[in-house]
């Protein structure tokens, strides 16, 4: 914890806030859950510290996703939109409506950003086990999720 409040220091100098994402147990045990970071961030009692909420680590480790997310509150300070399995918006598992609603229960107006990947790149995808084409073309990945995402909160 004394790492991180250090780094709310310096992040408050420089004025931007710093965000903790969750990553699900698959790929890392540190912390798991919105709760978890939730915790963390309270310990750290720094408005220069946030939660980083990601709907991929959110489908795969939370049991109530708006709750979740209602629970957290003003702590979550950036959202990555990423489908099961990190491929085009709205092809997979992610229960959209739920993460939707939870985020306007707590007015979040911060940045959504499409979290996607390719098998195109080499490292990349063996470090994150992309095995098949989830995308054909990045450009339409983008303003399909754009036009996915505005639906979603339309």
């Amino acid at each position: 914890m004394e790492n991180l409040i250090k780094a709310a220091s310096d992040a408050k100098q420089a004025n931007v806030t710093l965000c903790l994402e969750f990553l699900n147990r698959f790929e890392c045990y540190l912390v798991n859950t919105t709760g978890q970071s939730k915790y963390i961030v309270d310990q750290v009692n720094s408005p220069f510290i946030g939660i980083h909420y990601d709907t991929h680590h959110a489908h795969l480790e939370e049991s109530n996703l708006k709750l979740a997310i209602q629970d957290a509150g003003n702590r979550i300070k950036h959202v990555h939109f990423s489908e099961s399995h990190r491929g085009m918006l709205g092809q997979g598992l992610v229960d959209w409506q739920s993460n939707v609603q939870g985020l306007q229960a707590i007015q979040y107006d911060g940045w959504i950003t499409i979290e996607a990947f390719t098998n195109k790149v080499d490292g990349l995808a063996s470090a994150l086990h992309v095995t098949r084409p989830l995308i054909e073309n990045e450009l339409d990945c983008a303003i399909s999720g754009a036009a996915f995402i505005r639906n979603l909160l339309a």
